[in-house]
């Protein structure tokens, strides 16, 4: 009897390693190597007609965070949050989202902000 429980706990051991391994040092090294080009330079402390101009037109608005989506597939996309201080983007974070068997991994692999001095 003791023998199976040492197996289960090592199974559920590499099972939790392997879990770690994946979804929180490979899935977001990769997903930063290949996100949108454009995302990696946001034009911060520059007003929303310029950011708009730049990025395009957002999916989504709420309050002063705008947020843009570039799907890979269905279970794999980016996803850019810009935050305003009224009419200038003063932040932003880039995500990585995979769905994997009904469970949705969220990354983030950037992030930037304007200093506030």
């Amino acid at each position: 009897m003791k023998k199976w429980i040492v197996i289960i706990g090592l199974m559920l051991a590499l099972l939790i390693g392997g879990y770690v391994v994946v979804f929180k040092l490979i899935v977001p090294k990769t997903a930063a190597a290949f996100m949108p080009v454009k995302w990696q330079n946001v034009p911060l402390g520059q007003k929303k007609s310029v950011v708009g101009e730049y990025l395009g037109i957002p999916v989504r608005k709420n309050g002063n965070s705008y947020q843009w989506e570039q799907k890979i597939n269905d279970r794999k996309r980016y996803v850019l949050d810009v935050t305003y201080n009224d009419t200038i983007a003063i932040g932003y974070d880039v995500a990585y989202e995979v769905k994997i068997l009904g469970w949705i991994q969220r990354s983030e692999i950037k992030s930037d902000s304007l200093s506030h001095d």
